[in-house]
């Protein structure tokens, strides 16, 4: 099997809580792991897009508006959808990795280092949702909504929930 699952992809989930969203790959595990004997991904998406903005809104206002609330999941090869959007140049996601990869991995003293799930420390959790959430929030407010340039429009279709 070929492997084009890289970080950067877009994704759109197909079941679970955040059915119908848009995530992006964040770590790729095509051999599984411990917990989970099958190939699958973290991945970083918005469970609440930011909404229209206008140009008679106060800063302020603007501000509220475009506040976005992330995700951060596991999700199965079988349970997403990939898109051919690749967000990797538009997105800096080498530090929500190296935070990951410094978690997944402990060493306590006279041990050998264990491996373990990240996610599974709710503090650990909480962090990296605030990383994603400024990530996203600081990669929103620089769209310029008149560019039809062609990276402008990923951007932009990240950012707008799927209609159907």
């Amino acid at each position: 099997m070929k492997k084009f699952l890289k970080p950067g992809r877009v994704v759109i989930l197909l079941s679970g809580k955040h059915a119908g969203k848009k995530a992006l790959i964040v770590k790729v595990f095509y051999e599984g792991s411990k917990e989970r004997k099958f190939g699958h991904c973290l991945v970083a998406g918005i469970s609440r897009y930011p909404r229209k903005v206008t140009r008679a809104m106060g800063e302020a206002k603007i501000a509220r508006r475009i506040r976005v609330k992330p995700f951060v999941q596991y999700a199965n090869f079988n349970h997403f959808i990939p898109t051919r959007y690749l967000l990797n140049a538009e997105l800096d996601t080498k530090n929500l990795i190296k935070s990951f990869d410094a978690q997944s991995s402990v060493k306590r003293e006279g041990e050998d280092a264990k491996a373990k799930d990240p996610l599974a420390n709710a503090d650990f959790k909480g962090e990296l949702k605030r990383e994603v959430k400024k990530l996203f929030e600081e990669r929103y407010a620089r769209i310029n909504l008149n560019d039809a340039s062609s990276e402008n429009l990923l951007v932009k279709f990240f950012f707008k929930p799927l209609r159907f």
